[in-house]
């Protein structure tokens, strides 16, 4: 095995986490716990209903909800593949353990691509903000990504195509709803036509 394809191996983990993260906007701190069936840690993955779970099966009802979300279809395929490499978690390091503290692997990755480091918070970011420049419904946007519609309209809603777009066409209208004119007064027969009127 060569250099390039030990460093391939060695980082296959931080592949997993980047799919996760940029495809279904799933935070850092749930990835790692994120496993093949039901348990008692983290979330799991039904991919026979095609759902992520982000809590796990015997956590009780918070005020922080985190209903489950549809898997995109793109990564359903990669999930049934991963399933099949895994032994128990869906993302885990080249030694098949759960997966750690990605910070080393990831920067490594930055250095070795020549790119300026971004931390791996910044593909919730990278999700949220792609969701939005392919038209996403705000609301069902927020139910996916579990971010409250206030934090989106304030972050992510202007990188929306139809961003402010009823009230450009609003502007656009040739008519606008207002008073309407008073009736003009009958001028008198009897006192002369004003020209300038």
């Amino acid at each position: 095995m060569d250099q390039s394809d030990q460093a391939a191996q060695d980082t296959k983990h931080v592949a997993r986490f980047t799919q996760l993260s940029v495809y279904n906007g799933i935070r850092k701190e749930a990835v790692p716990r994120l496993q093949s069936q039901p348990n008692t840690e983290g979330g799991h993955v039904d991919l026979a209903r095609g759902l992520i779970y982000g809590r796990s099966a015997f956590t009780r009802e918070s005020s922080k909800s985190q209903p489950p979300v549809r898997i995109p279809r793109q990564r359903l395929g990669h999930l049934h593949l991963w399933r099949g490499l895994s032994r128990q978690y869906v993302v885990e390091n080249f030694d098949g353990m759960p997966l750690g503290d990605i910070k080393t692997a990831w920067r490594e990755i930055h250095e070795r691509a020549g790119v300026d480091y971004a931390k791996p918070h910044t593909t919730r970011h990278t999700a949220i903000t792609w969701a939005m420049n392919n038209r996403a419904d705000p609301v069902a946007a927020g139910s996916l990504f579990r971010v409250s519609l206030q934090m989106l309209s304030r972050a992510y809603l202007h990188h929306h195509p139809d961003h402010r777009r009823s009230a450009v066409e609003a502007m656009e209208r040739k008519s606008f709803p207002g008073p309407k004119p008073e009736p003009k007064k009958e001028r008198s027969q009897r006192s002369p036509a004003n020209p300038l009127i």
